[in-house]
């Protein structure tokens, strides 16, 4: 799980994004799921799949419990899958 007390900071430290009031109530910090690990995630996942990692080790690692789940939502991402397909036909 993220550490939201020391990710946050960091972040607000690198000038990426912006501390809100400390003194308010709720949220501490400006919006960043798009610069926090989630997005890491979905770096990993999509470099795995590119790689031509198994997906179904890969599913249990991201802890779905489908592995479509996760080709619907990272297949999407694979360079030069086109290619790879040519390939596998012409050695077949």
């Amino acid at each position: 799980m993220v550490q939201l007390h020391r990710w946050k900071p960091a972040l607000a430290a690198a000038g990426l994004i912006k501390p809100l009031d400390p003194n308010a109530k709720g949220r501490r910090w400006e919006k960043s799921r798009n610069m926090m690990m989630h997005a890491l995630r979905h770096l990993y996942a999509s470099m795995m799949i590119n790689g031509g990692v198994d997906v179904y080790p890969l599913a249990d690692r991201l802890g779905h419990a489908d592995p479509a789940f996760t080709l619907r939502k990272y297949v999407h991402r694979i360079v030069g899958a086109g290619s790879k397909i040519r390939v596998a036909v012409r050695s077949a």
